[in-house]
């Protein structure tokens, strides 16, 4: 009976079934990426690590060491790591939130591909690009941080798309909390922040009078959270986000900012998509207001990535959600049998790429 009464309910609810076999392929993806390829530790993790130990006081940090303060300019994921290494250790509490993390950002994709096709569909395209686009199999499903970042972005997205289809307090508190927890977890919610702000100066529905009230309470809730922590960070260790810029950031520059690497790594964002994006901005013209807005808000602020220095499709994987969703629309009018295969050749390439970045690092 209880069965037979779940295979009803899902039958009539395609979406929520939908999001449930994306979730089950995403785990399997996870799964199998781990079982064959493994993961990869890095400098990265190490010094999470280090400033992890740092917080539960078992190391000390180093006058002159750039390792711990650039790491607890954001905290939320070196705090993760020292709480939950009383439990098990530092590499099975890295996988097990990027795992979480993982199977939540496919998650937030589909959400925000059904807000902005108002369809299951290609609302399962856009899920399934992510979840097995090179960048999130590669970096995602792994003891890195992205996870985190990448579905608080995603999130954000989501909620800055139902804003500006209505504007309510209670979606601008959400986006404005997530916003702010996002960037104590990275600094990728920098980009979704701009959105954010841009959404509600570009308003069409809002008086000028709202927009400056919802701009001023934005600030509050974000500064009254990270002034006093940055200022406790720069008495404690006499370093801010200008110096971790200068010593983790600009120096790429100078070694890492070339026209191979970028081309490279901007290609791995969306692969075989790329292709259909411009056809995605010719048929947005026609498109509703809101989703105009959105799309010439969200696609163009992420490539400031690029002024990060250093160039991976990990640092500039902020560019592919909004611009999959460009892309995707590029495609709305053709049958569903030319949909899928096109979805099926950019699967199928993601994963060749993947394969293949185990000899060649992108």
């Amino acid at each position: 009976m209880l069965h037979g009464g779940l295979i009803s309910f899902l039958a009539r609810n395609a979406a929520l079934s939908a999001l449930l076999v994306l979730l089950v392929i995403g785990a399997a993806a996870a799964y199998l990426k781990l079982e064959f390829l493994g993961t990869t530790l890095s400098s990265d993790y190490d010094t999470y690590v280090l400033t992890a130990q740092y917080l539960k006081g078992e190391v000390v940090a180093i006058p002159g060491d750039i390792s711990i303060p650039q790491r607890l300019l954001k905290p939320a994921y070196p705090a993760y790591l020292a709480a939950m290494s009383s439990i098990t250790d530092f590499h099975t509490a890295a996988l097990a939130q990027a795992l979480f993390f993982y199977l939540l950002f496919i998650v937030a994709m589909y959400l925000l591909a059904r807000e902005f096709f108002e369809d299951t569909f290609p609302s399962v395209i856009v899920a399934l690009l992510s979840a097995f686009s090179y960048p999130v199999l590669k970096y995602g499903v792994d003891v890195y941080s992205e996870t985190g970042a990448w579905f608080a972005y995603a999130l954000s997205l989501w909620l800055t798309f139902r804003f500006i289809r209505h504007p309510t307090a209670k979606i601008f508190l959400a986006n404005s909390i997530v916003i702010t927890v996002g960037f104590l977890w990275k600094e990728y919610a920098i980009i979704t922040a701009i959105v954010f702000g841009l959404a509600i100066l570009f308003h069409a529905a809002l008086q000028v009078r709202e927009k400056i009230l919802y701009i001023l309470a934005y600030a509050g809730i974000f500064l009254s959270v990270h002034i006093p922590w940055q200022a406790y960070v720069l008495r404690v260790f006499d370093f801010s986000y200008l110096d971790w810029y200068l010593a983790g950031g600009a120096d790429g520059f100078s070694y890492e900012f070339t026209l191979k690497n970028i081309i490279k790594s901007t290609a791995a964002l969306l692969g075989t998509m790329w292709l259909f994006v411009p056809l995605g901005f010719s048929r947005l013209r026609a498109a509703a207001w809101e989703k105009r807005l959105f799309a010439y808000l969200s696609t163009p602020v992420p490539f400031i990535g690029y002024a990060w220095g250093f160039i991976s499709s990990r640092l500039l994987y902020v560019i592919a959600p909004p611009m999959l969703l460009v892309a995707v629309l590029g495609m709305r009018d053709w049958s569903r049998r030319t949909q899928i295969a096109a979805t099926a050749a950019a699967l199928v390439a993601n994963i060749g790429w993947l394969i293949l970045s185990y000899r060649i690092t992108l």
